[in-house]
Formats: C-alpha cells, structure tokens, sequence
C-alpha cells in the first residue's frame, strides 16, 4: 500500500497507554527545547545588536547561518534515521544542540556567533523529523493528527517559555544567557531520554535481530497477547528518495515540498523579525522578547485546534482553510504596526494560531503521506525544503527592511506564499478526492473514505 503501513497499526484498536503517553511526553519536551534554541537568536537580536553594533543586514547573516545548519541536518539526518533508529538520532542531535549553544554563548565575533549557531543548526535540523516520526509511529491511526500537532505544540510552547524567561534574564544578565539556557536543556534531556524512550516499534520490525527488543518494548507497553506487526522490510531494492518519486507518490511528494517550503517561509520571517520590530516601534530589548511569547501562545492554540478538526473533517481541506485565513491574519499584522504595543502583540497572537497552526497542519500531512520504510526519509525531505524557506523568510524579510521598505510593506509580502499554500492544499485534495493515490485517500480525508 503507498501512503500508509502495510498492515494494521497496532494501537488502532487499543487506547492510547501510559507508555505512549510517556513517548508523546519526551518528545514534547524535545521540541520544547528545539523551538527555544531556534527562536533564542531572534529574541536576543534587538539586544545583541545593541551591545555589538550592528544593523538589520548583519542580524540577517546571522539567522541564515543557523537555518542553513538546520537545513543540512534536516536533509543529511532522515536517512541516518532509516538506517540506525529514531532514538540514537534524536541523543546526538540534542548533544550537538547543548555543546554549541554554550559554545555560541562564549562569542566574541559575529564569525563566531554565525559559526557556531551554524552546527548548532545541524542538530536542531536533525531533531525534529524524528520527533515527527516517532509520534505519528506510536500514534493510533483515528488520533494521528491531533497528536503530531500536540507533541509539536512543544516548539511553539518552547519559544514562549524561553521568551518569558529571557525577558527577565536579559536585563540581568545580558544575551548570552538565553543560549547558556538553551545548551543547559538540551543537554539535560540526553540521559533523560536515554533512560526513558524506546525506539519505534515500526523500525524495529524492519531489522531481522530485533525480536526480543519487540517484545520487550510490547511487554512494557502491556500487550500480552499475541500481535503480528506489519511485515515491513528495508528497500534495499531502491533508494529511499527514488521511492519517495516514484509515481505514485511523485505529486504529493512535489507539492509538499513546496507546500512546506512556503511555510516556513512565513512562520520564520514572523519568528525572525517579529521582536525586531516591537524593538524598532521604540520598546526595549526585554519588552520586544516577549513578541516571541506572543507568537508562541498563539500557535499552541492554533495547532491544538487545527490537529483536532484535520482529524474530524480530513487533513487537506482543512490546512487550505487555514493557509487562506492566514492571509487575512498577516495583512492585520501590517494595520497594526504603528498602533500601540499592546495591538501589535495582539495581531502577532493572531497570526500565531492560524499561520503557525496551519504550519503544523503541514507537517501532519507529511507524516502520513509515507510509508514506515522509507518515512524518516520522506519527512526529512519536507523538512529539507521547509528549511529552504526557513533561509529565505528572514532573508528575504531583511533585504525589504534594508531597502528600507516600511513594515507594513514588508508583512504584507508574507501573504503571497500564503495564498500559494492554500492553492496548493486545494489542489491535492481535489487529486485525492477524485480517486487518484485512493491508498493516501483513507488517511488524509478524514471521514470520506
């Protein structure tokens, strides 16, 4: 079958266990960390680049560097993953993550700083299509949306949590904390997942000598009886990305893509330059951080709500509603830029549940869309492209601000791959739903199979 597991998902018929409940704990806690340190550079960017002296263009250099990193992690990780297991993966990206964000914290030049967020943006790279893998592979096929937008609420909730904090260390202590914070957690969950996560059942089904650890991890999780997993073997018969254009998944795998790519667009370039501007409105550097809590909360919400009604009235249609009212959300960021801080906050709030939740949407298609063989692969290869945008959101964001082009301007150029994505969405669904891929139909429409 393409576009889902041969054979039934074993926690269909089960509900959901304490040991999954475990599984979805850690891994939120994963992304809680990796959304603090991918969004730790904007919400210290008003603050260091007053203390080091430079404008929008060096600030600019700055976030590609990162998301450069965390597009090869993104893309070099997800075959790894195949290969040697979710968890080892997600030990070493945390590991990299906690050494070089101390390491960046100890800066003296903007080539250090640059350098440094660069590896660290491997390991954030690397991070996050395993924690998507994992979570839709623990997951019951009837929750899978809900819970991938759950777990992943943990990077919104991360960049809010640590722009509160930051908001208070930075008048103390300066920038540097916030990346001694972010290397501290990090590096606190190594022996904290080490100890307490197991590796994907699915994966394991696909290794010959991997029978008594089946067992062992089933045992735990209290199923006694007897249970035939799916037969899933490794394509050795075919490379992972040739499997993932094959032609049954060719369209799709396209349209993600770009579908993921544009979203990123949008959701960096508000992560990027959303305290930037609260600074440039005349606040201070502790104030405009919490642009970042606002943005954070607003997305929780929207990826809570969003996950809930993908799985009630089907994936694609939902996330093209969302990526068209997000439309409207952005355009209002533009009209509240001027007004008073506590209006801007509101709008970036806004944008927060539709822009970013429909974001998460994005990221719950492409869990279901590939088979268990070659998923780390496919979902690594969204992330790859969604990285494409993470550069180009700031990039593209900074190069209007140094033209100068007032701000509202500049939010309203967010809009176009908004309105990209909703084509987009729409038109996979049509695809689907006129009984083209009728395999990925039964997992991406929700009740109309």
């Amino acid at each position: 079958m393409i576009g889902g597991d041969q054979g039934a998902n074993v926690f269909d018929s089960r509900p959901i266990g304490l040991m999954q409940w475990r599984i979805f704990f850690l891994l939120a806690l994963v992304a809680m960390v990796d959304g603090f340190n991918a969004q730790a550079l904007s919400i210290i960017a008003p603050a260091l680049a007053s203390e080091w002296h430079f404008d929008s263009a060096v600030m600019t250099r700055l976030f590609v560097a990162a998301l450069c990193g965390t597009a090869i992690g993104s893309c070099s990780f997800g075959w790894i993953a195949d290969r040697v297991g979710r968890k080892p993966v997600l030990l070493s990206a945390l590991a990299v993550m906690g050494i070089f964000s101390f390491a960046a914290a100890n800066s003296s030049t903007v080539f250090e700083l640059g350098s440094f967020r660069f590896i660290e943006g491997v390991g954030l790279g690397a991070a996050l299509p395993n924690i998507l893998t994992l979570t839709v592979e623990y997951s019951p096929e009837r929750h899978r949306n809900i819970m991938v937008n759950a777990v992943m609420c943990g990077f919104p909730v991360g960049g809010a949590v640590g722009g509160m904090i930051v908001g208070h260390l930075l008048h103390h202590y300066g920038w540097r904390s916030a990346l001694v914070l972010g290397g501290v957690a990090s590096l606190m969950l190594v022996p904290i997942l080490a100890l307490g996560l197991v590796e994907s059942l699915r994966f394991l089904s696909t290794r010959n000598d991997a029978g008594a650890k089946i067992d062992s991890i089933m045992q735990k999780m209290g199923i006694r009886e007897a249970i035939k997993l799916p037969t899933l073997r490794p394509q050795h018969t075919r490379v992972p990305v040739r499997a993932i254009l094959s032609s049954e998944l060719r369209f799709g795998t396209i349209v993600l893509w770009v579908m993921s790519a544009c979203a990123n667009i949008i959701q960096y370039f508000l992560i990027s330059w959303s305290p930037w501007m609260l600074k440039a409105t005349g606040v201070s550097a502790s104030e405009a951080a919490y642009g970042a809590v606002a943005l954070g909360v607003g997305s929780t919400l929207g990826a809570l709500a969003i996950g809930r009604v993908m799985d009630r009235l089907g994936a694609y249609a939902v996330v093209a509603i969302g990526y068209l009212l997000s439309v409207f959300t952005i355009v209002g960021i533009s009209f509240a830029i001027g007004l008073s801080m506590q209006v801007v906050l509101i709008a970036i709030f806004a944008a927060g549940v539709f822009v970013v939740g429909a974001r998460f949407g994005v990221s719950a298609l492409t869990t279901g869309y590939f088979p268990t063989q070659i998923r780390a692969t496919g979902v690594s290869s969204c992330y790859g492209f969604s990285q494409v945008g993470s550069v180009l959101g700031p990039l593209v964001g900074g190069m209007l601000i140094s033209i100068p082009l007032d701000y509202p301007s500049v939010f309203r150029f967010a809009t176009i791959p908004a309105i990209l994505n909703a084509i987009l969405g729409y038109a996979l669904y049509r695809r689907l739903r006129s009984g083209q891929d009728r395999s990925i139909l039964v997992a991406n429409l929700g009740g109309e199979r």
